[in-house]
């Protein structure tokens, strides 16, 4: 079984196999720039030469998620996968830690691509902290034979000086279970590993054959921050659960955002009621004699209190079962300010307009 250390080394993290004393290389970069002339801005987490993470266009802010691999070359290959899980756009350039450039590609049509890293945030920054180990388990009828963890998530970095430094370490706690720790992210995710793996038959954990849990951001400025929580569990049968949950922060006044801190959603019921059933008819290309509750358990959408803000609009998302079977997976689903502007309580409106 490989046991990992953490450690933090400016912005670098690094876990360290104590078996083989071999580094693991993990980051979180924040890039800005352009794919041809239209601007862009990238999240992306590193464990050794994997990528992942996501991007979006300035003038939509809606993510698009990202894999890939780094060569030894540093040539970098990033996919986005369409909804058929075939390759629908492509990154592909050189990489450096403060530089990506290189190709864009989609659907035969070709653009260059250039973006840098971006000055942390009023001086938040962030380290990426990963945890990871399996060890061997009695075989079920699946055959499965191995319980498996992953962690990580990002955190403030030692030289963070932002104001808000302290309390986004409290909700980083928090959204692992930690609330009433007051460990640095390091302890708390090898403490969390080491009662996986280290848990005995009897204490419920023969059960469970993979665990986790990945907190990464989704979206910054100098006044927001949106963190996204993915959870996965497989505790034998047909499949594992995934479970994606969000947390918006402001920055300036420390504190996390609750729906009614964004909208009045009373007010806006029968219009976001419209536009939830709009988006999905678009994001899953329902055809105009399709019912939506041919795909959903009912024929509307309410509106979820998991959602995801950044300054040009607000992702709800739902998890498998909630509003639909499993086969349908997590539902994210993007309403752009400028149609519900008329909701949107004052003071989220000065937040998200400077």
């Amino acid at each position: 079984m490989r046991i990992l250390l953490l450690l933090c080394i400016c912005c670098m993290s690094l876990v360290i196999r104590a078996q083989k004393s071999n580094p693991v290389i993990t980051r979180y970069y924040w890039f800005t720039g352009t794919i041809d002339k239209y601007p862009v801005t990238f999240h992306l987490y590193r464990v050794n030469n994997d990528f992942t993470g996501h991007y979006y266009y300035n003038s939509t802010e809606k993510a698009i998620s990202l894999h890939g691999k780094l060569d030894n070359n540093r040539f970098l290959k990033l996919a986005h996968l369409d909804d058929g899980s075939k390759t629908s756009e492509k990154f592909e350039g050189t990489f450096k830690d403060s530089l990506f450039s290189g190709t864009w590609s989609s659907n035969g049509r070709m653009l260059a691509f250039r973006i840098t890293e971006q000055p942390d945030s009023n001086g938040l920054v962030l380290d990426y902290i990963v945890a990871e180990g399996n060890k061997k388990i009695q075989k079920d009828l699946n055959h499965r034979d191995k319980l498996w963890y992953d962690g990580a998530a990002v955190w403030p970095a030692p030289q963070s000086t932002h104001p808000a430094t302290t309390f986004l370490k409290e909700v980083i706690r928090e959204e692992l279970g930690e609330k009433n720790s007051r460990d640095d992210i390091g302890k708390i995710m090898l403490r969390q590993k080491n009662e996986v793996l280290n848990a005995k038959a009897n204490e419920g954990m023969h059960e469970l054959y993979a665990l986790s849990n990945k907190l990464q951001v989704m979206y910054r400025n100098p006044r927001l921050l949106g963190l996204q929580l993915e959870n996965y569990t497989d505790q034998g049968g047909a499949h594992g659960l995934y479970v994606v949950s969000y947390t918006n922060i402001d920055l300036e006044q420390q504190r996390k955002l609750d729906i009614i801190d964004v909208m009045d959603t009373v007010a806006a019921s029968r219009v976001l009621g419209r536009l939830l059933q709009n988006e999905f008819r678009r994001a899953y290309k329902l055809k105009k004699e399709e019912k939506i509750d041919d795909y959903l358990f009912n024929d509307t959408i309410p509106v979820s209190n998991n959602f995801l803000v950044t300054g040009k609009g607000i992702t709800f998302s739902y998890v498998p079962y909630e509003i639909g079977p499993y086969v349908m997976g997590n539902i994210a689903l993007f309403i752009a300010f400028k149609d519900i502007q008329v909701y949107l309580r004052p003071e989220f409106r000065k937040l998200v307009s400077r």
